[in-house]
């Protein structure tokens, strides 16, 4: 008797494949490239020709990194002796540690210029990171997705960030690959892998520098907000993890639906504890502080300016400083160089800045106000996002109201978010027949801006005076 063989349904898609998402084009993805090999161009142009410690904290980075290269363990720190910051998160320092040896074995005193090649790869990854980012929360709109990367690869203070020795753009790498797998999470579900692979990415962005914790309560919110939503569980853990047993058939369903986020809540911050706690207890054990900042701010009170002293050198009201530092924090964010004191010209490039930035800014209101429309876990996604941006613009606040440090860069944590949201406000200027060719007008104004700064403003300011 022949046998029966069974035969296959078709195979469903997976949850929200579509058209949209399908493999980028080749011209989307030959524009990829030709932003990632302009990017490498220009910073490694900024990283050979400006003179060593014209970049914010240059010369008390170089001395971490090369601590570790030469003793192999990580320095304590000390407010009377050694460099300051002794006491930042030793990843990026212990990554670039090989570089300082092949810099210091070719280059002999110039073995910065190695480290300062390194830190571009970082600056790669953020780009390609927030690049899928925004294809996957925006995935019908490829263009858009180029010019958030394209924003990230050419913002001129990012450029100069990435060619220097400096953890600030290497902590941008892996919060990005987290923000991109936590919208991934919210349309195809928690799987196991995934909340595996985001665990990692939190204690790995803490150990590259210790604002990337932000990292942490994004993944949280990220998976309470599914204790507070009602999909099926399918939607919520993924297809496999849904599958009924008898014991959330017996009990509704409600038991998979709570015990399944809350698990897997768990295991994140474990896995995030287990990549970074060693750190976090060292620093408990040496200074009394998981993070060790309680030990900066006492020794870095003693050298920087605080509001107090600002206001009292220049004269100025609580708001005249609060308008003082958004000034400089704007400029900053866009580009000032030589340790913040070389600013690119006001009427020709910051003007012009400020009137892209206010566009952009009704654009996303107006994106926003269509939020209606969009899929219920797109809209849920924007959340964590910005509590990503909040926690970044609280924590910069509150060192402002300590220090007088306004300083844009201290933004970057949240790079990602903010270049999705100004390109997308950006586009709505537009109509929808035109947003590709505003989309790439926008990162090719960026590149040619960050491409001219160097030498028309930067290495003039720079150079030695004959």
């Amino acid at each position: 008797m022949p046998s029966r063989r069974k035969t296959r349904r078709p195979r469903a898609a997976p949850r929200g494949l579509t058209k949209e998402r399908a493999r980028p084009s080749g011209a989307v993805a030959a524009t990829l490239v030709f932003i990632c090999i302009a990017y490498i161009a220009i910073a490694a142009a900024y990283a050979l020709t400006i003179p060593f410690g014209q970049t914010p904290d240059e010369s008390a980075h170089l001395p971490f990194v090369a601590y570790i290269a030469e003793h192999g363990h990580l320095p304590v720190f000390s407010p009377t002796q050694g460099s300051y910051e002794y006491h930042q998160a030793p990843l990026y320092y212990a990554m670039a540690a090989p570089a300082f040896l092949i810099g210091r074995a070719v280059a002999h005193d110039n073995a910065y210029l190695a480290v300062r090649l390194f830190g571009i790869v970082f600056g790669l990854c953020a780009i390609i990171f927030t690049y899928l980012l925004a294809r996957e929360l925006c995935p019908a709109r490829a263009w858009l997705a180029l010019a958030a990367a394209g924003f990230v690869a050419f913002l001129p203070m990012q450029v100069a960030l990435s060619a220097a020795v400096t953890n600030d753009v290497a902590a941008e790498a892996p919060v990005a690959a987290g923000l991109w797998q936590v919208v991934v999470a919210m349309r195809d579900g928690w799987r196991w892998r995934r909340v595996v692979a985001l665990g990692a990415l939190c204690g790995l962005a803490t150990l590259m520098k210790s604002s990337g914790i932000v990292l942490l309560p994004v993944a949280w919110l990220a998976l309470t907000l599914l204790l507070a939503a009602q999909p099926s569980s399918a939607a919520i853990l993924g297809r496999r993890d849904a599958c009924p047993t008898a014991r959330n058939r017996d009990d509704g369903g409600r038991g998979a639906r709570f015990a399944g986020p809350a698990a897997r809540l768990t295991a994140l911050t474990v896995i995030a504890l287990f990549v970074c706690g060693w750190w976090l207890a060292r620093n408990w054990r040496l200074y009394g502080d998981p993070l060790a900042t309680r030990a900066f701010v006492e020794a870095f009170g003693t050298s920087r300016p605080t509001p107090g002293s600002i206001m009292s050198r220049y004269n100025l009201t609580r708001l005249s400083y609060a308008i003082w530092v958004m000034q400089w924090t704007f400029a900053s964010f866009w580009g000032v160089f030589g340790n913040m004191r070389v600013f690119m010209p006001t009427w020709s490039v910051y003007a012009p800045l400020l009137a892209v930035s206010a566009g952009a800014a009704g654009g996303l209101a107006r994106e926003l106000g269509d939020s209606r429309g969009w899929e219920a876990w797109r809209r849920q996604a924007i959340w964590p996002l910005a509590l990503a941006a909040i926690l970044v613009l609280a924590a910069f606040a509150l060192f402002n109201v300590s220090f007088f440090q306004a300083q844009g860069r201290y933004l970057f944590q949240a790079l990602p978010v903010v270049a999705v949201a100004l390109v997308a406000g950006w586009g709505r200027l537009f109509p929808t027949s035109a947003r590709s060719a505003g989309y790439t007008i926008l990162w090719l104004a960026l590149m040619a801006l960050s491409a001219l700064a160097l030498p028309l403003w930067v290495l003039p300011a720079l150079a030695p005076a004959r």
